[in-house]
């Protein structure tokens, strides 16, 4: 509920022991980073790679990435960007079914070029306006993007499409692998994602590896800081050094913190990255909601008994914490960052991250 009108929760937040943040949409702004990649990936996979006809639209948009989000399933861009070059691929096939005879299992990312470069051919020589096609299907009543969210919040991706794609159902799997055939521990997908977040010199510098793409500037430098120095110095006086728990690569993290002269005011040899979550690949999907990790962290910082509250922006966020709190009965609290407070039923909701100094005042 709503902070402002909770005086009950008000008082309850202010006996928290240890606050743990999410990074992207609490500390830093994404909207014009990460989400701007997510449309700007499957633009480029199917207009630049497969040069589907039609006009250059955005075959994704802001809206219809949140909506996603909300179902809890896709706090890892990476994996809602993959999931949306599925589904329109899974659309192209109900146009003509044979192009599926030319996709492959590889393992090299000149195999995989290759077989979209005769992907390229097929669909050019098809003649349709494929790109208005599309945007067309995913707003159908039966196929689009509607009734696949609502499918979404109760069953996996694969058997999401399978209700969405009916005849579909034994290429689904294949078309699934192929999209994330690994390519020097990347796919396709991720890789120009990263390309289009950090830019030909970042990437080059994170990767240790060329850029193939060379999209020069990266959008991770339109990343802001959504929390202010008055409210970090706020919760740093409280807390100590700030703890971060988030799905985000560790040197990303760092570019940003030190681009705006704010690594000071967190611990993040003791926070989670994606790196340290992934240790814990071994337990299948480690990414939020799933509680395991985090529970790990607490255990780390000797904090598992005491009452904390984790600091997040998203419906998995508040799935994450009731997880944490049901599996292994730990206490704590949810606080999400949002304007909608109608989708989110966390234990406080700011609309700004910064009313967390309303929360942490002294008095």
């Amino acid at each position: 509920m709503p902070l402002e009108s909770t005086n009950k929760t008000l008082n309850i937040l202010k006996k928290i022991e240890v606050l743990i943040l999410d990074f992207d949409g609490v500390v830093f702004s994404t909207k014009n980073s990460f989400r701007k990649a997510i449309q700007e990936t499957v633009n480029f996979y199917f207009i630049k790679l497969l040069k589907l006809n039609g006009p250059r639209l955005n075959l994704i948009t802001q809206k219809e990435i949140q909506k996603f989000k909300d179902t809890g399933m896709y706090n890892d861009d990476w994996k809602l960007t993959r999931f949306f070059i599925l589904y329109f691929f899974s659309a192209l096939a109900l146009k003509n079914k044979d192009f599926l005879n030319l996709i492959k299992e590889k393992e090299n990312l000149n195999e995989v070029l290759n077989i979209i470069e005769k992907l390229k051919e097929f669909f050019n020589s098809q003649k349709l306006d494929l790109t208005n096609y599309l945007t067309s299907i995913k707003r159908d009543e039966e196929k689009g993007f509607k009734p696949l969210v609502s499918l979404l919040k109760n069953m996996n991706e694969l058997e999401a499409l399978q209700k969405i794609f009916p005849k579909l159902n034994e290429s689904l799997l294949k078309l699934k692998n192929f999209i994330q055939t690994k390519i020097n521990e990347e796919d396709l997908p991720q890789k120009i994602f990263e390309e289009f977040y950090l830019g030909k010199n970042l990437y080059e510098e994170f990767y240790d590896q060329p850029a193939l793409f060379n999209l020069n500037r990266g959008f991770i430098e339109n990343e802001k800081p959504l929390t202010t120095i008055e409210t970090l110095e706020k919760l740093y006086k409280k807390f100590g050094k700030l703890i971060v728990y988030s799905e985000r690569p560790k040197k990303q993290a760092i570019y940003v913190l030190k681009k705006f002269n704010l690594e000071s005011y967190f611990d993040l040899e003791k926070s989670y990255f994606r790196e340290e979550i992934n240790r814990f690949s071994f337990l299948g999907n480690v990414g939020k909601p799933n509680p395991a990790p985090f529970f790990n962290l607490l255990k780390e910082l000797k904090t598992e008994n005491k009452l904390l509250a984790y600091v997040g922006d998203t419906v998995a966020d508040v799935i994450l914490i009731e997880r944490l709190k049901t599996t292994y009965l730990i206490n704590a609290l949810s606080i999400i960052v949002s304007k909608n407070h109608s989708l989110i039923n966390a234990d406080a909701i700011l609309k700004d991250v910064n009313e967390l100094n309303l929360i942490f005042e002294e008095g």
